[in-house]
């Protein structure tokens, strides 16, 4: 029997906060330009400022919404057509760590020499039959994991391959994983 506990999806709810950010700015733009269409006194100064202020908040909240929704789809097409890679084994090298730049708590481990990162709070519990504490992760404990991970062809020669391989070996990246599963009893 597995238990779901993390689904990229529901994980990112959220998706959208970015895209939100952009709207005060955007009204508080065309607020001012109204305003500034009302007043004599440097009325050219404060038409083009207001109107550079309203569009550049505009675009920007454009550009960031398209990114994030696209983004989004983009998983959601992978899952669709089934476009992930699966793994399933022992947990290995489960850690913990504060994530600085966030103020996150992550988990990391690894599963058969592919390392994952997640945000604690985005994992499920699991029943006390299996962990007492509710924690689905820990070092031994048998899960399945989809993923997403870039491959590039160790053949392909072009410079943006070659670039891409130079890049992916000098980060601390990440598969991208879509759903995770802990084995529990009975199955």
């Amino acid at each position: 029997m597995w238990i779901e506990c993390y689904d990229y999806l529901t994980a990112n709810r959220w998706f959208f906060w970015p895209i939100l950010w952009g709207l005060p700015f955007c009204i508080l733009g065309i607020y001012l330009l109204i305003e500034a269409r009302k007043t004599t006194e440097n009325r050219g100064c404060a038409l083009v400022f207001m109107s550079a202020w309203a569009g550049f908040a505009f675009l920007w909240t454009i550009g960031v919404g398209y990114d994030v929704v696209s983004e989004r789809q983009r998983y959601k097409n992978i899952i669709a057509n089934q476009q992930y890679r699966e793994v399933e084994g022992p947990v290995e090298h489960f850690g913990r760590y504060y994530d600085n730049k966030w103020h996150i708590y992550r988990d990391t481990f690894w599963v058969h020499q592919v390392r994952f990162k997640v945000e604690d709070r985005d994992l499920h519990t699991v029943p006390a039959s299996i962990d007492s504490s509710g924690q689905a992760l820990a070092d031994g404990r048998w899960v399945k994991v989809r993923y997403v991970h870039p491959t590039v062809s160790d053949t392909d020669s072009s410079e943006e391959a070659v670039e891409q391989r130079r890049w992916l070996k000098s980060t601390d990246y990440h598969p991208v994983m879509l759903k995770l599963w802990v084995k529990g009893n009975g199955g």
